[in-house]
């Protein structure tokens, strides 16, 4: 299995974001072929309360690398 992962930087204006993100970016993920799995995350603060360095994640899963 091959997994491929993206990581996003905190965005400007986390509402628009989040709004594209559910509405057009997960909607092309789950049209792709060859995606076995899928799992996003989101990262909350760290322990101390400072901001995580990545915003959110993607891990994308496939069978092959065709």
């Amino acid at each position: 299995m091959i997994k491929a992962t993206v990581l996003y930087g905190h965005p400007k204006d986390t509402d628009s974001f989040e709004k594209y993100y559910a509405e057009t970016h997960l909607l092309l993920v789950s049209k792709t072929s060859g995606i076995a799995k899928a799992e996003y995350t989101k990262f909350l603060p760290n322990p101390d309360g400072s901001v995580p360095a990545y915003y959110r994640m993607a891990e994308l899963y496939f069978e092959s690398p065709a």
